[in-house]
């Protein structure tokens, strides 16, 4: 049995879940779903995950050829994986075990350092960082590269399905997505670890950010006209292919509006500016009260003053009711 079929007949979701635990089986609902979080947790902690299994368990393990080669498959499909979705991805491309084992088997480390090369092997010391580079030279160099294979190596991809089949093709879409940028041992393996998703999403950030770099050098070059922010952001965009308003455009257009609801106070206040005296006058209305009271009260130690004082603080009053007047 595979180490799959062994996981999914002796465990259940509960145990599956605190097997791989919250982050590896984020999002996970289904067994065929939390597997995948058993497998990164056994591939990323190897024997320590393999020990938190009930005994049973880990003898049959052990004693299925078959379940451990998928174990070392794996150990070396998980080191870019970030949970249950990214193992599910990357295991749909990864070499199958069948080709890793037959590999180990019978090659080794000296032979992969020779078919790999200098260069497709620098830095690599153990057979599990060697296996990249003999898989990248036979990704590369195809038929010729088998041949260099050991005869026994050689005999058994042939008879194995699985393991031919994927040879051909990685060897059909080298050029396009595999190899495109890949040196040696450990770019391959990060290309092949990575999982697809992630590698889309970066590329789709990286144009994003070009793009937006491309409409702040054609706005840094353009003059800072309110009127005219809006109908060139929008040319901008269309240059750029974008259907969605950028950031930068949307940056400019909340600059464009801001820019209005702050004049707009200024040029209503110029149209209905009011007459000096007026303005005067409204300011001053305060002093209406205090005169009054003030003259009415010197109105009381003569005659003479009173009727100045009386006549002063009805022209006191009439003259701020008058600046009232014309400042409505």
């Amino acid at each position: 049995m595979s180490l799959s079929s062994i996981l999914n007949a002796s465990m259940t979701a509960v145990q599956m879940k605190e097997l791989a635990g919250k982050t590896r089986s984020k999002g996970a609902k289904r067994k065929d779903e939390l597997i995948f979080g058993v497998l990164l947790a056994m591939g990323v902690r190897r024997d320590a995950a393999l020990e938190q299994l009930p005994k049973n368990l880990q003898t049959k393990i052990k004693g299925s050829p078959a379940a451990l080669a998928e174990l070392q498959r794996i150990e070396l499909a998980s080191p870019e994986c970030a949970n249950w979705a990214d193992m599910r991805d990357v295991l749909e491309y990864f070499p199958p075990s069948v080709l890793l084992t037959i590999l180990f088997d019978e090659m080794t480390a000296t032979q992969m350092s020779n078919l790999a090369g200098s260069q497709r092997s620098e830095g690599a010391k153990l057979k599990i960082e060697l296996v990249f580079g003999v898989l990248l030279a036979m990704a590369e160099r195809g038929a010729s590269a088998m041949r260099d294979l050991p005869a026994n190596a050689r005999r058994r991809i042939e008879a194995a399905p699985a393991a031919l089949e994927w040879t051909e093709m990685v060897r059909t879409r080298a050029e396009k997505k595999v190899l495109e940028g890949v040196s040696g041992w450990r770019g391959f393996r990060e290309k092949l670890c990575l999982p697809p998703n992630a590698v889309d999403d970066d590329d789709d950030d990286v144009e994003e950010e070009e793009d937006d770099d491309e409409i702040d050098d054609a706005a840094a070059e353009s003059p800072a006209d309110p009127a005219t922010t809006e109908s060139k952001g929008s040319k901008m965009a269309k240059v750029a292919g974008k259907l969605e308003p950028s950031r930068l455009q949307a940056k400019l257009d909340a600059a464009a509006s801001e820019d209005d609801s702050s004049t707009a106070p200024l040029v209503s206040a110029k149209a209905s500016r009011k007459p000096q005296v007026a303005v005067w006058c409204s300011e001053h209305s305060w002093l209406c009260m205090p005169a009054v009271l003030v003259l009415n009260a010197s109105a009381a130690f003569g005659s003479n003053g009173g009727v100045a004082g009386y006549l002063v603080a009805s022209g006191v009053v009439m003259l701020l009711a008058l600046g009232d007047l014309v400042a409505l």
